[in-house]
């Protein structure tokens, strides 16, 4: 369970820092459906009864949700960060 853990805590760092800080709680908004309702909730319903994994396949789907949510507010709200980000005035 230490990988739910560390998706959780990425997840908690860029939802509550990186999007809600940045103003971008639509975005978020977004993340959480894909992230939970798509990828989750469809992966747990197809390990679970689809699969025949059981219980465990709903927490495989949970932890897939996480892994989502955690994963994709770093990738679309940081990246365009780095991306707009002026090295030559900014190291002046």
């Amino acid at each position: 369970m230490l990988h739910v853990l560390v998706f959780q805590i990425l997840a908690f760092l860029n939802h509550g820092i990186y999007c809600r800080g940045l103003g971008r709680q639509a975005s978020l908004m977004w993340f959480n459906i894909i992230g939970f309702w798509v990828v989750g909730f469809t992966t747990g319903y197809l390990l679970t009864f689809k699969a025949n994994y059981g219980l465990a396949g709903i927490w495989w789907g949970i932890f897939w949700g996480i892994s989502v949510t955690g994963e994709c507010p770093a990738l679309f709200c940081l990246a365009p960060l780095t991306r707009s980000a002026d090295t030559h005035v900014e190291g002046v």
